[in-house]
């Protein structure tokens, strides 16, 4: 295959020059305007995505998406013996897919943002993977005195920490919004009822605690959910380290949807709707699919190999040399290739061991791994679910205020909702 004829544009990926916001947002408007009025005409695009946590704003590709200007991929992943639907998880084509059902991009790695809970959960959620906003609430509400929902549960944290999604209160095809309800007034009642960064740091024990503090905390169960990715499949031993039990679960963020995991990839691929050359263009993205997530060519990858047939590979070499893992509270070594301790070189053996903390078998069974497998494929967010930076605004700045001692939960809820409508009726 000769690619030479297709032309490719690469945006802000890998990108590691310091810009302001305004600098960011200034170049994608005018990579835009350049796009849209024909001024270059690429076949593929290639641009940094983010963590799925802003508004598609600052990325040309998710802008590009949101106007439909796109070559359909689906076309190619129903043919495509390798990069097919059967062979990409879920949750890479959930994220790419526009709510018409259309695929407007692809990356060749991701993550998900999880947590995984150090007590148990009710078992429908625990089963489930994922829960609404109200079920969050009411575990959240009923922990007994002494334990804290996650590490720096704060005022000013929370909804950063947990990933509280606003845009469930907004109904995108009626164009309404529903934040002054009673759901939304218990969230801000609950919120307020957190300690504040500055009352947290004065709390013994947990407010000061160092890394190796922490697991501690963690492993007592004083933390109940700690927040993690699938950013490498290790994570199939690294749950050890916060929890000696065999039930490996996650649970995603709060959301009304079945999907409660955020999706995180650097950058991705799109084919642009005109394109001259869309099947040469699949090729060389098809190309760039099969290179493996920890390669070189990725100088900054940090996910699983959006190919299932990868994670399996990656999956049976686990198993096959069984994990060794030492842990404190971020950081663990993991040593494979051995089934007995004794086998552990000396001079590796005790860099870690002099620290105190030994390394212990860590077997990995099928069970979890197919329950990995499992999860990736069932989870993660669309990544043009996120509200708009003006909405997240409005609505970060009344709870500012409410959290600053003016008004009650019910005034700040009505403030938002009064705000959001006119916001939206604006932007019909």
């Amino acid at each position: 295959m000769c690619y030479n004829k297709i032309s490719i544009l690469v945006s802000g990926a890998n990108n590691k020059n310091e810009k302001t916001l305004f600098e960011e947002e200034a170049g994608v408007r005018r990579l835009l305007t350049d796009l849209q009025t024909g001024t270059i005409r690429p076949d593929i695009l290639y641009d940094t995505i983010g963590d799925g946590f802003g508004s598609p704003e600052h990325s040309v590709l998710r802008v590009m998406a949101e106007q439909g200007q796109f070559y359909d991929l689906n076309r190619f992943l129903e043919t495509d013996k390798i990069v097919s639907k059967n062979n990409v998880f879920g949750a890479v084509q959930r994220a790419f897919r526009t709510e018409q059902g259309q695929m407007w991009g692809i990356s060749p790695y991701f993550s998900l943002y999880t947590y995984l809970p150090t007590v148990d959960l009710p078992e429908e959620i625990r089963e489930r993977g994922h829960w609404t906003l109200e079920e969050f609430l009411d575990f959240a509400e009923q922990l007994p005195g002494g334990s804290y929902l996650i590490q720096n549960c704060t005022q000013e944290t929370l909804g950063f920490n947990v990933y509280i999604d606003y845009g469930d209160f907004i109904d995108r095809q009626n164009n309404t919004c529903s934040f002054d309800s009673d759901l939304f007034r218990r969230y801000l009642e609950y919120l307020k009822s957190l300690p504040t960064e500055k009352e947290y740091r004065t709390i013994p024990e947990i407010g000061d605690a160092d890394f190796n503090k922490l697991d501690e905390l963690y492993r007592n169960q004083v933390f109940v959910l700690r927040l993690t990715s699938t950013s490498w499949i290790d994570i199939l031993y690294r749950s050890d380290a916060y929890r000696q039990t065999e039930d490996f679960r996650l649970i995603g963020s709060p959301n009304q949807t079945e999907y409660g995991a955020k999706f995180r990839t650097d950058f991705g691929f799109m084919i642009i709707s005109f394109a001259e050359h869309p099947e040469e263009s699949w090729e060389l993205i098809r190309m760039f699919m099969q290179i493996p997530s920890d390669s070189s060519t990725w100088s900054e990858s940090v996910g699983i190999s959006s190919l299932i047939s990868f994670f399996e590979t990656e999956a049976d070499q686990l198993q096959n040399h069984t994990a060794v893992a030492y842990y404190d509270d971020y950081t663990f070594a993991s040593y494979p290739g051995i089934s007995d301790l004794s086998e552990i070189p000396e001079e590796v053996y005790s860099a870690f061991d002099r620290r105190g903390i030994p390394y212990r078998i860590v077997p990995i069974s099928d069970e979890r791994v197919q329950y990995l497998h499992d999860y990736l494929n069932r989870e993660g967010q669309p990544l043009l679910s996120q509200l708009p930076d003006a909405v997240n605004d409005i609505i970060k700045e009344e709870i500012s205020v409410f959290l600053g001692g003016v008004g009650t939960a019910a005034d700040c809820a009505g403030k938002i909702q009064s705000r959001v409508e006119i916001w939206l009726a604006e932007h019909q």
